[in-house]
C-alpha cells in the first residue's frame, strides 16, 4: 500500500457486484502511473467476484472497505472520510478515467474553486461545456467530470434522502458559494448504464423546486418552470404537426 501524508487527488470508486466493469475502471487510473493520486474503493459487500478482482490490485489501492451501506451516496460519504487528497473525484465503477493525471497539478490550483470538464458517452457524444446558473437549474454537471476541493466536504456530505441525485442537490447547494471553473478537457468515459442514468429519483423530483428556491430564489424557480413550459409547448407543437 502506498504511503503519503496528503495527495493532490483522491479518486473514490463505489462498487457493488461490479465484476464485469470494475477492472477497467481501476486500470484506467493505474495505467497513468501517477504518484500524486490515491485510490479509495468502497464496496457494498458484493456477492459476485468484485472483491476478488479488487484484491488483485491491493498493493495499488490505498483504502479498500467492503461492508453493507445505505446506498451509493452513503458509500461515497465513507470514501470522503477516508480521503487525504486536496481534491476529491468520483469515478463510477463502470466508467473510465481519461484525463491526464500527471497534468492535474497545473490545473487544480485553487482550493476555493470546483473544477469541471467534459465526459464522453458510449456513443461518442460529448456531454459538458461551460455551465451557467440557468444550465445548472435545468440539468446537472456530470459527476464524473468534477474535481471538488476536499475542504468542501468537511461539513458537507451527500444527502441520503436522494437515492440517485444527491450529487445534483450538492451542486445546486455549492454553486453560489464556490467558483465553478470549466477546464476544456474530457475527464472520463461515462457509462449511461449506471443506476442514476436508468432510474428516476422521485424524491429529488419532489424536492428540487424547494432546493432551487432556497439557493437561487424566485428567479431560479421562475427560470426552471419557464423552461419546462417551453419544452412542453415545443413537444406539443411537434406532435401536432
Amino acid at each position: 500500500m502506498k504511503k503519503k501524508a496528503e495527495y493532490l487527488l483522491s479518486i473514490i470508486i463505489v462498487t457493488k457486484n461490479s465484476s464485469k466493469v470494475v477492472e477497467n475502471a481501476i486500470d484506467s487510473i493505474l495505467l497513468q502511473n501517477a504518484d500524486d493520486v490515491e485510490i479509495i474503493i468502497i464496496d457494498g459487500k458484493s456477492s459476485d467476484s468484485t472483491i476478488d478482482i479488487i484484491m488483485k490490485y491491493k498493493d495499488k489501492i490505498d483504502v479498500f472497505v467492503s461492508e453493507e451501506d445505505r446506498g451509493i451516496y452513503d458509500a461515497m460519504n465513507k470514501g470522503i472520510k477516508h480521503s487525504t487528497g486536496k481534491y476529491i473525484y468520483f469515478l463510477g465503477s463502470d466508467d473510465k478515467l481519461l484525463v491526464d493525471l500527471k497534468q492535474l497539478d497545473k490545473v487544480l490550483l485553487d482550493t476555493n474553486t470546483i473544477y469541471y470538464g467534459d465526459v464522453v458517452l458510449k456513443n461518442s457524444t460529448i456531454y459538458g461545456g461551460i455551465w451557467t446558473m440557468e444550465d445548472l437549474i435545468f440539468r446537472n454537471i456530470c459527476h464524473q467530470s468534477i474535481f471538488y476541493p476536499s475542504k468542501i466536504f468537511m461539513n458537507n456530505y451527500y444527502s441520503l434522502r436522494y437515492k440517485y441525485m444527491a450529487d445534483y442537490a450538492m451542486n445546486l447547494k455549492l454553486w453560489k458559494k464556490y467558483k465553478f471553473q470549466y477546464i476544456n478537457t474530457v475527464v472520463a468515459e461515462y457509462s449511461t448504464d449506471g443506476l442514476s442514468s436508468r432510474k428516476r429519483d422521485n424524491v429529488f423530483r419532489i424536492y428540487s423546486p424547494f432546493i432551487i428556491l432556497r439557493y437561487f430564489g424566485l428567479k431560479g424557480l421562475y427560470y426552471k418552470f419557464t423552461n419546462i413550459f417551453k419544452k412542453l409547448k415545443l413537444l406539443y407543437m411537434t406532435r401536432d404537426k
